[in-house]
């Protein structure tokens, strides 16, 4: 069976304010972290290369890998969102991993660290280094974000050095588009072919923005704005911006409407918003002594009104009254999670609840479950206790039995490595010479074991602990490395949705036994097992949060390679949304290009754009729930949450106060 490893990955995440409330960000970026590597045959590399590097690929820490292929950092001072992981082994291509793929709403991931080995016959070791300079010199050009992807989505972004170069390596053959930004230039975009193994330099000259010369400024334009019903909206504000900054702006009067004049020659962005309804954006262009009159219709925005409720749950346990940590509380409605939060202090709080009706439980290992019906209307804050009892037998006193045996021979197993894992928390022993081990002071719940020994194949299963007088026994058999019959077999997957597009980051699950066999995940659409897995009958789980899960069997039997080509079916949710948001500065009303825009979805960042012309724009959104940051040097950061809904303009204006 596949190897995993355990990452372990303490940090502590920037904590979202739950309001939509500006508030200065002030992330803690201090952790410690360790891990394993191995080859693709599960066993340890040594001396492997373990870097920390920035986007320049600097190097700011380093390590080696000992004789068992372990590494570990202590205390690292590091950005989540700039810093690197970079694996390399003579022999080995080389791996890098963002810190960020450690995490999953903030705490410890399940982490596989193999390295492949080079081949002659390796398709991907193309490489495409970048030269930026200045269009009108020779003056090399540092710091800029060069972006890289191709049809299945961004491979990397990296900046340039101090002599103008960046170089991305491992690529397969094909197309490479490429987009090219810095502060104070135009943005530049283009592609790249490259062959097989083909090694390419692109020099491109950056053109420094100018500021334009306000001409033609004898234009106008006249607004009516309406609602649904045709009634005339007042106090409308309408934003004009060009190149980022708002240029002017006004307010409807009591029928609706409003006249801008003295508007100059160009291309503007038009912003029109009211509290309560969805903003719209139109695209204008002037040129000289010219009225345009625009009829704007804005819709209601129902949700608005109604998503401010707030519940508060002071969580105890029944008896002694102690406050209860770490308790999940869910509200669900018609079968469905809506929203969720953990109680600290003993309060678990969850803010911006919509109107309506749910289901709220409480569920925390240890205890038995609660849970009750509640409403909401508007502008609710309930406050409520809850106690919780405790399970029987729940002080982490069960005890298990492990029995480690050859697979064939029914022989036991001598030093083998036992490790069983609860709540995030491993605890490792090694089998006597009756193959045995013995766990005591376990918690009651699902425990997950994984053993492994230098002659067997890595097993992985789990078991339960229902109760201190109710000791687990469980026998394990492993399967040797060398001579096993009919374990050659291969499972290869193309993954595509309804439209024949190939879908990336699929996870699918081949399980044998109950026991995960292994875990795929695919690229460019494609996944492959290794040539390993033995005669008998499997379960392939796929699974992808946009798409319904899709399970089957599979039969293997001597020496065969099986090949699926599954389309899955996209959930009941939009993921067309988008939101942009605007960045300017508080008392100039100038665009702030450079900073930086971070989307997060369930604690985890999903991606970070730098702003250009004033704004930047995430797209591809599902509906939800949604926490968004901005920084710039010199200026408070803000951060927000915000729903995203599909076909509604999701615009953000943010405006940044220098630090004083």
């Amino acid at each position: 069976m596949k190897l995993y490893f355990f990452l372990i990955l303490s940090a502590l995440m920037l904590i979202f304010v739950q309001s939509c409330t500006d508030n200065t960000t002030s992330p803690d970026k201090s952790f410690t972290f360790s891990g394993f590597v191995y080859d693709a045959d599960d066993n340890p590399i040594v001396e492997a290369s373990v870097e920390i590097i920035d986007e320049s690929e600097k190097v700011k820490y380093n390590t080696k890998t000992n004789a068992e292929g372990e590494f570990s950092f202590s205390a690292v001072n590091i950005d989540f969102e700039t810093y690197r992981l970079r694996i390399s082994a003579d022999g080995f291509k080389t791996m890098i991993k963002s810190p960020n793929d450690f995490l999953k709403d903030g705490k410890s991931e399940n982490l596989n660290i193999k390295l492949s080995k080079l081949s002659e016959d390796d398709d991907c070791c193309g490489v495409i280094s970048f030269v930026v300079k200045k269009n009108d010199s020779d003056d090399l050009l540092s710091g800029a974000e060069v972006k890289l992807s191709n049809k299945d989505g961004i491979i990397d972004t990296k900046k340039t050095s101090d002599d103008g170069k960046v170089e991305f390596t491992e690529l397969c053959e094909g197309k490479f588009f490429y987009r090219i930004a810095l502060d104070g230039f135009k943005v530049l975009e283009g592609y790249k072919e490259i062959g097989k193994c083909d090694t390419v330099e692109v020099a491109v000259e950056l053109i420094k923005k100018q500021e334009e010369e306000e001409t033609c400024c004898n234009n106008s334009a006249d607004f009516l704005i309406k609602d649904e019903s045709g009634n005339p909206l007042k106090s409308v504000k309408v934003l004009f911006r060009r190149d980022g900054a708002v240029k002017y702006e006004g307010y409807s009067d009591e029928s609706g409407k409003l006249k801008i004049t003295d508007i100059c020659k160009g291309k503007y962005s038009v912003l029109i918003k009211q509290e309560g309804f969805a903003s719209q954006e139109l695209d204008l262009e002037f040129d000289c002594e010219q009225n345009l009159e625009k009829a704007v219709v804005l819709k209601k925005n129902s949700e608005e009104p109604c998503c401010d409720n707030i519940l508060k749950v002071s969580i105890k346990e029944a008896g002694s009254g102690n406050p209860i940590n770490d308790a999940k509380l869910i509200l669900w409605q018609n079968g469905k999670m809506i929203y969720y939060g953990y109680s600290k202090d003993g309060i678990a709080a969850i803010d911006g609840i919509c109107k309506g009706k749910y289901t709220a439980e409480i569920v925390i290992d240890g205890y038995k479950s609660i849970e009750w019906s509640i409403e909401f209307d508007c502008k609710q804050t309930i406050e409520i206790i809850k106690e919780l009892q405790k399970k029987e037998g729940s002080d982490c006193c069960g005890k298990a039995f492990i029995y480690i045996k050859d697979n064939k021979s029914g022989n036991p197993i001598a030093n083998a490595e036992v490790k069983v894992t609860f709540d995030g928390k491993n605890r490792i022993l090694k089998t006597d010479e009756n193959g045995k081990v013995v766990f005591e002071e376990l918690c009651i719940g699902k425990h997950f074991i994984r053993v492994a020994h230098s002659d067997y194949k890595v097993s992985e299963d789990y078991f339960y602990i229902e109760s201190c007088d109710k000791p687990v026994e469980k026998d394990i058999k492993l399967q040797g490395k060398e001579g096993d019959d009919c374990c050659n077999n291969q499972m290869k997957f193309e993954i595509n949705d309804k439209d024949g597009n190939l879908l990336n980051n699929v996870q699918i699950k081949i399980i044998k036994e109950k026991s995960i066999v292994t875990t795929l995940k695919t690229q460019n659409g494609t996944a492959a097992s290794d040539k390993q897995l033995c005669k008998g009958n499997y379960v392939v789980m796929i699974y992808h949060e946009s798409y319904d899960v899709l399970e089957f069997e599979v039969y293997l039997d001597c020496n065969e390679v099986k090949e699926f080509n599954k389309i899955l079916t996209k959930k009941d949710v939009c993921c067309d949304a988008w939101a942009k948001v605007w960045v300017t500065d508080f008392d100039t009303k100038k665009a702030l290009n450079g900073s930086k825009v971070r989307i997060w979805k369930d604690g985890k960042l999903i991606e970070t754009l730098t702003v250009e012309d004033g704004y930047v724009k995430f797209t591809n959104l599902c509906e939800g729930k949604y926490a968004f940051d901005v920084t710039y040097d010199g200026y408070k950061g803000q951060e927000w949450n915000s729903e995203i809904k599909c076909k509604q303009d999701n615009v953000f204006e943010k405006q940044m106060k220098k630090v004083e």
